[in-house]
């Protein structure tokens, strides 16, 4: 059994109603995948926003523009804002994203009351970085949008490449992808009553690599990948045991940080529409 996940902040009580839960892992451009997952889980399948979202890295926003209305807005934010602008420098030696960029793209648009007001729970994991173990921070109980955005930020923070490291009431975090695992996600969901939960994975190869080289080259090289190889080598495998997964059918077209062009973010959006679709939905989620 995995370790259970710690919660810094703790959540409501959800009764089993038949509600459903979502769990999706970050990798940086390739998270646009998971924006076209959750597109094609609303359009094609019918299904309202989950009771619970779990999030981790640079799907955070993904997590949140659910229950908010702005999943199409948030395709033309990656479209029109991310691609082909100066957030994401992949020239150099080591690739690098402005994470404060990043944070004041989704502030301009994300509509925060609806977030704190809504039904669903929205965490973001972030790791404890004296700890090594991944923590539960509860977005929609953040009070305040200054609260919510270094939340965010935490979950997201990659030294080297993503920014700093961030304190939270006196604890450091960094990237939450580096020490969770789609298990710990739904363990966490099912243990607030909702048993139904999707996974979807944003991860491929090619961005395992890519992230691997860039913790050679950080500052703390042997302490963040040690966090990262065992946790990787589970996001990878294709043998989930008691949940259902979508992950890409083929390599994605952005990578980690590769390639930040429109067209290849569009592509991996695609991507994400189409493996969504053609997702078979359990009984237990039909309306």
């Amino acid at each position: 059994m995995p370790e259970k996940v710690p919660s810094q902040e703790s959540g409501a009580e959800i009764k089993k109603d038949g509600r459903w839960g979502l769990a999706l892992s970050g990798g940086g451009l390739s998270s646009s995948y998971g924006l076209g997952v959750v597109q094609a889980l609303r359009d094609k399948h019918g299904l309202p926003a989950p009771a619970v979202v779990v999030a981790s890295s640079a799907s955070t926003p993904t997590g949140c523009v659910y229950e908010t209305g702005q999943i199409d807005e948030a395709v033309e934010i990656w479209l029109n804002r991310v691609s082909d602008s100066d957030i994401v420098d992949p020239s150099g030696v080591m690739p690098t994203v402005d994470i404060m960029r990043v944070i004041d793209v989704v502030r301009e648009s994300l509509k925060t009351d609806r977030l704190f007001s809504g039904a669903s729970q929205v965490h973001f994991v972030a790791t404890d970085f004296e700890k090594g173990v991944p923590t539960m921070l509860n977005a929609s109980r953040a009070g305040t949008a200054d609260r919510l955005y270094r939340m965010m930020s935490a979950s997201m923070a990659l030294p080297g490449a993503y920014g700093d490291v961030v304190e939270i009431d006196g604890r450091p975090f960094v990237d939450g992808d580096l020490s969770s695992t789609d298990q710990q996600k739904v363990d966490f969901i099912r243990s607030l009553g909702i048993e139904d939960v999707i996974a979807v994975r944003s991860a491929d190869s090619s961005t395992l690599k890519g992230l691997m080289k860039i913790l050679r080259r950080s500052a703390d090289s042997e302490r963040m990948m040690g966090l990262v190889r065992d946790t990787y080598k589970n996001v990878l495998s294709r043998t989930p045991r008691n949940f259902p997964v979508i992950f890409p059918s083929r390599m994605l077209p952005t990578g980690l940080l590769r390639n930040p062009s429109a067209e290849a973010i569009r592509a991996t959006i695609a991507l994400g529409y189409e493996d969504g679709e053609h997702f078979q939905l359990a009984p237990e989620f039909a309306a």
